[in-house]
């Protein structure tokens, strides 16, 4: 189970479900995961100050269970990036990626954890 957290100075206008749909897709192949195995969650109109100015920005988390790790998350990385500078016209300078490894047994799905799916 994956789980890509956007916060983004940009306006909600700009974020379009093209945008969900190719996170969705360059994720599952790099993660590898499925489509139902990728939740996304992008906060618009996010007051941010990064690097002191107000330019667009995001700062992103994501959270993986077992695809979190130096080669991966410069895969992942680099994913993102590409993705958000293409659709919101961040430039990659200003997208600041934290990565979570979380063990299967502190992720919850299908009501129950997964380390039993």
């Amino acid at each position: 189970m994956s789980l890509l957290i956007v916060n983004t100075s940009v306006p909600g206008s700009a974020v379009t479900e093209s945008l969900f749909e190719e996170l969705r897709q360059e994720l599952g192949k790099d993660l590898p995961r499925s489509v139902q195995q990728i939740a996304i969650q992008i906060n618009t109109d996010q007051r941010i100050r990064f690097a002191g100015t107000k330019e667009p920005s995001a700062l992103c988390t994501l959270l993986d269970t077992g695809h979190i790790d130096l080669s991966d998350n410069k895969n992942h990385a680099k994913i993102i990036s590409d993705v958000l500078t293409k659709n919101l016209k961040i430039s990659a300078d200003r997208i600041y990626i934290h990565f979570t490894d979380v063990p299967a047994a502190n992720a919850g799905w299908k009501g129950t954890t997964l380390d039993f799916l």
